[in-house]
């Protein structure tokens, strides 16, 4: 039970970092060696490139993998202005003009509904095959 609930955990504590580490850019030396992708709008990250399996394991590489799988589901898509124009932060919850509080709530409810999912008939327990997987 523990070790699913400490993944999840891993999960929630991973992303509120890198969402502070892109929002506010601090510390620098960690923000830049992050690579933002140059032709998506919705703030995905480039992967490093890794040589070793072991390299897989490193915050740089698991955080933009989990940042790459929960930041479409956790903020809004921007909506475009009267004219046409997408303005980042014209949503409150559209990008990193988002507050902290709101990502953790977001964050929260859905790494719960994932655990909710019903396998085998049971409900509500911590089953490998109902955990968030990025």
């Amino acid at each position: 039970m523990s070790l699913y609930y400490m993944h999840h955990l891993y999960i929630q504590h991973t992303f509120v970092d890198m969402f502070k580490i892109v929002k506010y850019r601090t510390p620098i030396s960690i923000y830049e060696l992050f690579n933002p992708s140059p032709r998506s709008t919705n703030l995905l990250m480039c992967l490093p490139r890794i040589n070793l399996d072991t390299s897989k394991q490193n915050f740089i590489f698991r955080g933009s993998l989990i940042w790459n799988s929960l930041i479409g589901q956790l903020l809004d898509k921007c909506t475009p202005i009267e004219n046409g124009l997408m303005v980042p932060g014209s949503s409150p919850s559209s990008d990193i003009s988002a507050s902290i509080a709101l990502v953790k709530k977001r964050l929260k409810d859905l790494l719960f509904i994932t655990q909710k999912y019903e396998v085998q008939g049971r409900v509500n327990e911590w089953l490998p095959s109902n955990t968030f997987r990025p």
